[in-house]
């Protein structure tokens, strides 16, 4: 009972391992989204500042 309990934690902990790993790389994805998104509306921005004048 007891090797099957360590080989549970060590599954679950493998599988928390691989969790964080999948969430830090969401968190970088969407990150580097966010900063490309800003950077389109500001270029976007400066294109149009004749017709947000008006």
């Amino acid at each position: 009972v007891i090797e099957d309990i360590n080989k549970y934690q060590q599954i679950t902990k493998c599988k928390k391992v691989e969790l964080l790993n999948i969430k830090s790389e969401l968190q970088h994805c969407s990150h580097k989204s966010r900063i490309i998104l800003m950077e389109l509306t500001n270029n976007h921005d400066t294109d149009d500042d004749d017709e947000h004048a008006q």
